[in-house]
């Protein structure tokens, strides 16, 4: 997972989370393609929030721009 909160020196902005229909519509997949990403390690991992899974939005910005430098997915 990613580093999801600010280091002393860094703006006070807090991290962008999203949800699993926020994250299906962004790449334009569904939510069973991502799951199945996900148990195959090929898809960052989520976080729990109470009750909720969420997306670090840095998480999957970070996974995009690898994918789009030629890494696996």
């Amino acid at each position: 997972m990613g580093d999801h909160f600010p280091r002393s020196g860094s703006p006070d902005r807090l991290p962008e989370y999203l949800s699993v229909a926020r994250v299906s519509a962004m790449l334009g997949v569904g939510r069973s393609t991502l799951y199945s990403w996900l148990s195959q390690g090929r898809f960052p991992a989520p976080v729990k929030l109470g009750r909720a899974t969420r997306w670090c939005l840095s998480d999957l910005e970070k996974w995009l721009e690898e994918k789009a430098q030629g890494g696996a997915a």
